[in-house]
């Protein structure tokens, strides 16, 4: 993962192709990206304590710290309003 470019707001991201691995440990060195549905983070929560709009939490490799994507609140969408 890198860094936008100054007054870019959203960064595309390259086809991802998600595969099932079982059970697997979480590397706490890399940062968890969530992914949601929509822009809006938000959504209805279930029974679980998560949202309907979060799908997922991906691994992501990134020279930076992952603490920096926590604290840019980065996240993976779906879709844009935009496209």
């Amino acid at each position: 993962m890198i860094e936008s470019e100054p007054k870019e707001i959203y960064k595309k991201l390259p086809v991802i192709q998600f595969r099932t691995v079982g059970d697997k440990e979480v590397d706490q060195n890399k940062f968890q990206c969530p992914v949601y549905k929509t822009q809006a983070r938000y959504g209805t929560l279930t029974t679980t304590g998560h949202s309907t709009n979060f799908v997922i939490s991906m691994e992501v490799e990134s020279d930076f710290n992952k603490d920096k994507w926590i604290y840019a609140g980065v996240a993976a969408l779906l879709g844009l309003k935009d496209d």
